[in-house]
């Protein structure tokens, strides 16, 4: 992964996309019973009873081998679960940098 083309960064982005997905479907869900005054249930990536106010996005590039992920996500389960997929991509970055990638329900 020593130089990265725009082919493999929108590969890679589309990874983090589709694991993206069901963990703003989650968040939509668990809005949509905030504001009808339901509190929020607990769920693959929703901590139960917060208050959610930052719907999850991602941002993904790549420099010199490395893999940069920035953007806010819910819970420190849908931030492994989104680094995880970067770790599984092939050809394997060689380094994963995670730490603008926030946890903010």
């Amino acid at each position: 992964m020593a130089s990265a083309g725009p082919v493999l960064t929108a590969e890679l982005a589309n990874v983090v996309r589709e694991r993206l997905a069901p963990i703003t479907k989650e968040w939509e869900t668990a809005v949509n019973a905030q504001t009808s005054g339901q509190p929020v249930q607990a769920s693959s990536f929703i901590p139960a009873g917060v208050v959610l106010s930052t719907k999850p996005t991602i941002a993904v590039t790549v420099q010199n081998g490395s893999v940069v992920l920035s953007g806010s996500v819910p819970s420190n389960e849908a931030r492994q679960s989104i680094v995880g997929a970067v770790a599984n991509f092939q050809p394997r970055p060689l380094r994963i940098e995670a730490s603008n990638l926030t946890v903010r329900p």
